[in-house]
């Protein structure tokens, strides 16, 4: 996409572990690869979106802290994942009814 689109602003979803059936077709190094972004010195994303029940992880707090990448955080349901979020992330991303 930075080739094609280079002003388009990209980012990575990522989580800690890739344990869900939708991920089986992968190998154990790549789900490795994706849960260490062993892939941005190529891709270059601009902010990433982690998963709000894997954190704290070292993974996203280092993209945010060394490297300053925004981190959002996802899917933040309830008010105890947006305490979460709020203590970790720059900003959520929020599924289902409003929270208090």
């Amino acid at each position: 996409m930075r080739g094609i689109a280079p002003r388009l602003t990209r980012g990575i979803v990522a989580e800690r572990h890739y344990t869900h059936h939708e991920w089986d077709r992968l190998s154990a190094a790549e789900k490795f690869g994706l849960s260490f972004l062993l892939h941005a010195p190529q891709t270059r994303p601009q902010f990433l979106a982690y998963s709000v029940r894997d954190l704290p992880a070292a993974v996203p707090l280092i993209a945010r802290h060394l490297f300053g990448l925004p981190l959002l955080t996802w899917t933040v349901r309830s008010d105890t994942d947006r305490a979460r979020a709020a203590r970790w992330a720059d900003q959520i991303i929020f599924e289902g009814p409003r929270l208090s």
